[in-house]
């Protein structure tokens, strides 16, 4: 119950945070100095935006606040002026905002930060080697392996059971003739089950996505599928019956969004800002340090921001190139 009401209150404090920013007044706008990074929701963002405001603050001397605010009302406020970066922009997931302020009224910019954002399904790379899989048909005649309930067929995390993602894979489980149980459970539920299949050596499979900070924790291999295409993809929300899915989910690939108020407001940041992009593992890592993982307990981001760009000066040296 105390839970409960302290989700409601923060995401009462969120609305109220973004409201107050897009209700700014252009004169206010104008005069601001400091640059404001809309604070995203997961793990990845979180890390991310550590990472910019580190480097704005220590390496630009420019002053930063991250204001918490959801993707549908950080694009108005990216035009507005009000917010200044869409620190973790995942595409083709937000292709109507994209459309929307990118393209078509060109008030916000964007610089590709990572790509080849992969998801599918992944089991331990010691037991894919040992079985002889590579692909998600190798599994056919050995699904009885990943059996953790005594009762003969093997069971693989599809997703939680809200999740789009759980609708679309056991579709892929099904059009792939696996006699494997999908199991739908929630995700903090599932990662535990996993870290203690892992501690005990156990034969798992699992869908995923990357970035995340197993990837970087564990030995992972993802298994091969038949390429994405309209063909082999007929999701019918909701209809359980009419998807038929028998390919690989698309590649997701991952921007920032400036708003080109920015650009006359901050040259240097804005400059900065469209120059930033990052290896999608680094993103894994960086991951694995916010979040509790085995053997490394969750770190402050801020803590785990200053390590790593005091750590990598390449690239943040490219990230300040022409400032």
């Amino acid at each position: 119950m105390k839970m409960s009401r302290k989700l409601k209150k923060w995401g009462l404090s969120l609305i109220l945070m973004a409201m107050i920013a897009l209700m700014m007044p252009g004169t206010a706008l104008a005069a601001r100095k400091h640059v404001v990074i809309g604070g995203m929701s997961w793990a990845g963002s979180n890390a991310i935006e550590q990472v910019m405001k580190y480097v704005l603050e220590e390496k630009l001397d420019i002053r930063v606040k991250i204001i918490p605010i959801s993707a549908s009302l950080c694009w108005p406020a990216l035009e507005k002026g009000s917010v200044d970066v869409y620190p973790d922009m995942w595409m083709p997931n937000q292709q109507a905002g994209f459309d929307k302020y990118v393209t078509e009224r060109k008030s916000v910019a964007v610089s590709l930060s990572y790509d080849k954002a992969v998801q599918g399904f992944y089991m331990p790379a010691a037991l894919a080697k040992k079985n002889g899989i590579k692909s998600i048909f190798d599994l056919k005649g050995k699904e009885a392996m990943f059996d953790t309930n005594g009762d003969g067929q093997g069971e693989i995390w599809a997703g939680p059971f809200d999740w789009e993602a759980s609708e679309i894979n056991s579709s892929k489980i099904k059009e792939y003739g696996l006699d494997l149980e999908p199991v739908k459970v929630q995700q903090w539920l599932f990662l535990a089950m996993m870290k203690e299949a892992m501690r005990k050596d156990k034969p798992i499979i699992f869908y995923y996505w990357e970035p995340e900070w197993p990837m970087a924790k564990y030995d992972l291999v993802r298994l091969e599928e038949p390429p994405n295409n309209e063909t082999c993809w007929q999701h019918i929300k909701g209809d359980s019956k009419a998807t038929k899915i028998s390919c690989a989910f698309p590649d997701a690939s991952v921007y920032v969004g400036v708003s080109k108020k920015l650009e006359t407001r901050n040259p240097k940041a804005f400059k900065f800002l469209t120059n930033f992009n990052i290896p999608i593992e680094e993103v894994s890592k960086l991951i694995s340090e916010v979040e509790d993982v085995p053997g490394n307990p969750k770190k402050p981001a801020d803590e785990v921001a200053k390590a790593w760009v005091d750590g990598h000066p390449e690239i943040v040296k490219q990230w300040l190139s022409g400032i």
